[in-house]
């Protein structure tokens, strides 16, 4: 069910951002929501004053025009150029056109020629003291809008009625009010409008008065009032915010909530609807905040008004359906114009080449990203972490981690699991001699153990960054992408260490490891000052934040480790000290029955194996 908003409108935000003269009328009363209204004999110091954006009689050639950023994007419909009470001085053409742009760009950024202007109204003739309601065909979604009026004369409101498609990335990691006009809810029945349309229940504003709100006649039997919500997403319902401000002597006295998860929302009398929030007493004048337990997503909310009166507006508050983002990232990249869906994969930093090539593919039927990994599960890391971008865009964050995990589908509803599975654990692949080679194993502690880590921690380090923690066995020596940055920081200065590592974490683009980089480099200021026990404390205070402490950070938790320790490998002063330190023993220590270790892939539960984990990093560090 598809409901139009006007997405121009200053309840959403909409706003003139400039306009070539307002010499008469303001461009402001453009988009103001109530109707023109006009008072004849009423004169200002710029003449007789007027309820709409009037120009200067025009002496020269040209035209005027008014550029509007839309208070929420989305497809536009129909376009209404109303010229009441312009009689004798409204324009005879008209001509509309809209652009689709990223961030909050300046009048003057938006009369660029890259701002790519498509004409969605032609040039066309106008009825003065008239509504000119023109249709719009264009499939796409626009952020601003741009009405050119020919030579010159007045306007009195511009509506731009479309369909929202809201823009959802990141509104995964948050809760929403998933009835919104801003997103795109909508109010889509009610029993009653006889004083006020229960339309404005879910606008995002406050109602300034009674008259803002839903008010309902009187009811004279034993029935009751309703009011049907379409929520912007389906989500699952954490909280009702019932307001009855300025409602002092006719808010409804009790509500009661009930959901639906269909995709339509059913008749008022369908059995469909399932119980959100029993029947609650209302106080007047009073913005009530109401908890609600449903475990299961719905995509439509029925609010009951016990018995009659008036609401002031409603929210519905809760987060996201991963099923229903996805449908949403979907929808808002294909209906994006062809510069800006460009311009969002390159700025999410992909190839400026394959963000051109993969927009030029629109539309990208759902479950393409899953698809795609189906039908490339070898696809390299590197291949994988060019559409990540695009993953986060069109799937959202998975698991909130915004990475995208090579060979696994890529769709939001998967279930959640641990990004380090158990059969390839940090224990079983660093026993391994070298990549490609799974023949030799042994126990922690030996000689072949500690020579095994050595040869191959940084090629863990690479497996790492792919977003996943394969075997080093699956892995050849050549895979490498540049020379073993173990052997490089031999004998090297911390701050030349740091280098190495993020040299090395440049050429394979990965982003956990360059943070890492990162802040060695910053604990190397802190530890060639410092000697002994103080330099180890200040290195590993410094690498503290990155340790693994949950399922979610594991990835860059276990890089983070690696790299600590081959950075240490080389420094008999601190590894002394780091050997003494209780920093690696808190690592090994249980937390919650869970010990922190085995975020990174270690399936450690007894102290036995708290033991084997501490004795292989000290055995580490020794060599």
């Amino acid at each position: 069910m598809s409901v139009e908003t006007d997405l121009a409108s200053r309840w959403l935000g909409g706003s003139v951002v400039a306009a070539s003269d307002e010499s008469f009328g303001d461009k402001e009363n453009l988009l103001r929501p109530g109707a023109a209204a006009f008072e004849p004999g009423r004169y200002g110091n710029r003449g007789e004053i007027v309820d709409g954006w009037e120009t200067r009689r025009r002496r020269e050639a040209g035209h005027d025009w008014a550029m509007i950023r839309l208070g929420t994007p989305g497809i536009v419909t129909s376009v209404d150029v109303d010229t009441s009470f312009f009689t004798g001085n409204y324009p005879e053409h008209c001509a509309i056109e809209a652009c689709g742009c990223e961030g909050y760009p300046s009048p003057a950024a938006l009369d660029h020629p890259g701002a790519d202007w498509v004409q969605i109204v032609p040039r066309s003739r106008l009825r003065g003291d008239a509504h000119n309601v023109f249709a719009v065909s264009d499939p796409r979604r626009f952020t601003h809008i741009r009405l050119s009026v020919f030579p010159d004369g007045g306007v009195a409101r511009l509506r731009v009625l479309g369909r929202v498609v809201p823009d959802p990335r990141g509104l995964e990691d948050l809760t929403i009010d998933l009835a919104s006009q801003e997103y795109g809810g909508a109010v889509v029945a009610s029993s009653d409008d006889f004083y006020t349309a229960a339309s404005t229940l879910n606008r995002p504003d406050t109602a300034r008065t009674m008259g803002e709100g839903w008010e309902t006649q009187r009811r004279r039997d034993a029935g009751n009032d309703f009011a049907i919500f379409q929520l912007a997403f389906a989500g699952r319902v954490r909280q009702l915010i019932v307001d009855t401000a300025h409602f002092k002597y006719n808010a409804s006295a009790q509500i009661a909530v009930y959901g639906c998860g269909e995709d339509l929302p059913p008749s008022a009398d369908s059995p469909a609807w399932v119980p959100l929030l029993r029947r609650t007493p209302l106080q007047p004048d009073t913005r009530h905040v109401l908890a609600v337990s449903h475990e299961h997503p719905v995509a439509s909310i029925r609010l009951d008004a016990f018995p009659d009166g008036g609401l002031s507006r409603v929210r519905v508050i809760g987060g996201i359906d991963r099923a229903a983002r996805r449908l949403a990232g979907y929808r808002w990249f294909n209906s994006l114009p062809q510069s800006q869906a460009t311009s969002c994969l390159a700025d999410a930093g992909m190839a400026a080449d394959l963000a051109a090539d993969i927009a030029s593919q629109r539309p990208l039927p759902e479950r393409w990203l899953g698809d795609l990994a189906q039908d490339s599960p070898g696809q390299s890391g590197g291949g994988q972490a060019q559409l990540s971008p695009l993953a986060a865009i069109l799937e959202g964050k998975p698991d909130g981690a915004g990475a995208l995990r090579p060979g696994a589908p890529m769709m939001r509803s998967a279930p959640r699991r641990n990004w380090l599975p158990r059969s390839n654990s940090l224990m079983n692949t660093l026993w391994l001699e070298k990549p490609g080679d799974s023949s030799i194993t042994s126990t922690p502690g030996s000689e072949q153990a500690s020579a095994n880590a050595r040869s191959t921690a940084s090629a863990m380090v690479a497996t790492a960054t792919t977003g996943y923690l394969y075997p080093v066995a699956a892995m050849s020596a050549s895979s490498l992408p540049v020379a073993d940055p173990g052997s490089r920081m031999t004998g090297a200065s911390a701050s030349a260490s740091a280098e190495i590592i993020m040299e090395w974490s440049a050429a394979l683009s990965s982003p956990p490891v360059i943070t890492t980089g990162r802040r060695l480099a910053r604990a190397s200021r802190a530890a060639t000052t410092a000697s002994g026990a103080d330099a180890a404390e200040s290195l590993m205070n410094s690498m503290r934040p990155a340790l693994p402490i949950g399922s979610r950070r594991c990835v860059t938790g276990a890089i983070d480790l690696i790299a600590l320790v081959i950075w240490l490998r080389d420094r008999p002063a601190i590894c002394a000290a780091a050997a003494a330190n209780a920093t690696f023993t808190r690592l090994c220590s249980p937390r919650s029955r869970r010990p922190r270790i085995s975020a990174i892939g270690v399936p450690c539960p007894s102290a036995e194996r708290h033991r084997t984990v501490s004795s292989w990093i000290s055995t580490l560090i020794a060599a």
